[in-house]
């Protein structure tokens, strides 16, 4: 309960720590809304492509509209992170609740004496196939488990993170403001095309915090469904290994069976009658059709 609260606290505090950052690049936002579009740089790339021959100049703004191409790539990949991202919080309240209810159905136990009568009655077969199942059952829950695991220590490391991701985008984004109004320091005038290139970098930079915001809102109840979820999981896995332990002894029962009546079988035979014809001579023949006449 203790470490729920300091993680919420933390959480809280790094939120409040990015709208700070939110509201010292706003003047930046509102520059970088400006995005040019894509099928116009990419006209422009393909033109200087044509061109036999470039110039020195012409290869930089070859260079700045390749690296503003790759910028859109992904700031709309950052985009559709943030969209699932987005998803995700909202869906997990639902997760959670399913799991809780998951879990508490696990809470009743079934009787191990009816369960052990009802695996009696399967032939071995039967009993083979459920074991499969149950093998395959069990590894796919050990591999959720160890998915959230891997996902609970991403979260639980993810505010420091985060902090440093954002204190490194503050500083960057504060690089191209200046380079933007031209207070840098030995700056050149800036290319149209670089220009772009710049507000598109921008424009990413801020992709990037709005996607760190999103994940630290939803931090807290993304942990708790998957701690809830990683509870459900490793209840379900004691769960299998019992029912496996209980199928194993069945088919060892079973196989034991079959094999005393195998044997039993071959120790003591099944009786056939056998046929025996009567042997006659040619004198007995020879009697019995006399006496028969007299």
């Amino acid at each position: 309960m203790l470490h729920t609260i300091s993680r919420q606290r933390a959480t809280f505090i790094f939120i409040i720590t990015l709208l700070c950052f939110i509201g010292l690049f706003s003047p930046v936002q509102g520059r970088a809304a400006d995005l040019p579009d894509r099928a116009e740089v990419q006209s422009q790339l393909n033109t200087l492509n044509k061109q036999k021959e470039l110039t020195p100049q012409d290869k930089l703004v070859q260079q700045d509209l390749t690296q503003t191409l790759e910028t859109l790539d992904k700031i709309e990949r950052i985009k559709s992170e943030t969209a699932q991202l987005r998803q995700q919080v909202e869906q997990a309240p639902a997760k959670l609740r399913q799991a809780v209810e998951s879990l508490n159905n696990l809470s009743d136990v079934p009787n191990e004496d009816a369960t052990r009568k009802t695996l009696s009655t399967l032939s071995l077969r039967q009993l083979e196939s459920r074991v499969t199942q149950t093998l395959d059952d069990l590894q796919n829950a050990q591999n959720d488990l160890a998915t959230y695991n891997s996902q609970l220590v991403s979260l639980q490391t993810q505010p420091e993170r985060v902090q440093n991701a954002m204190f490194n985008a503050s500083q960057q984004l504060q690089q191209i403001r200046n380079r933007l109004n031209g207070t840098s320091v030995g700056d050149e005038t800036l290319r149209p095309t670089q220009q772009v290139l710049l507000q598109a970098q921008q424009a990413l930079l801020n992709a990037q915090i709005e996607q760190q915001r999103k994940s630290l809102e939803g931090n807290t109840i993304l942990q708790d469904t998957l701690q809830k979820q990683r509870d459900y999981v490793t209840a379900w896995s004691n769960r299998l290994e019992h029912q496996l332990q209980l199928l194993q002894e069945a088919v060892n029962s079973k196989r034991l069976t079959l094999t005393e009546k195998t044997a039993q079988e071959a120790v003591t035979p099944t009786k056939r009658r056998v046929f025996r014809p009567t042997r006659w001579s040619s004198r007995s023949w020879i009697l019995t059709i006399s006496s028969a006449r007299s």
